[in-house]
């Protein structure tokens, strides 16, 4: 089963899963290096803002 990363978009057979939520293991990793927000291009912020805003909303609607 290939599964589409959050943030690069491309469909990977394995990776990190939370919440429903999929990274990929490249992703990930470039995640965890130091400065990994400069690093990130401007597509790949913005997915995870939507990802934050619609984990807020849903987060505030559960009792």
């Amino acid at each position: 089963m290939r599964c589409t990363c959050i943030l690069c978009g491309q469909k990977h057979v394995a990776g990190l899963s939370i919440a429903g939520c999929f990274i990929c293991f490249s992703c990930e990793q470039a995640l965890l290096r130091p400065y990994a927000a400069r690093r990130l291009t401007r597509v790949r912020r913005l997915r995870l803002l939507r990802l934050y805003e619609r984990s807020g909303v849903l987060s505030e609607t559960k009792c």
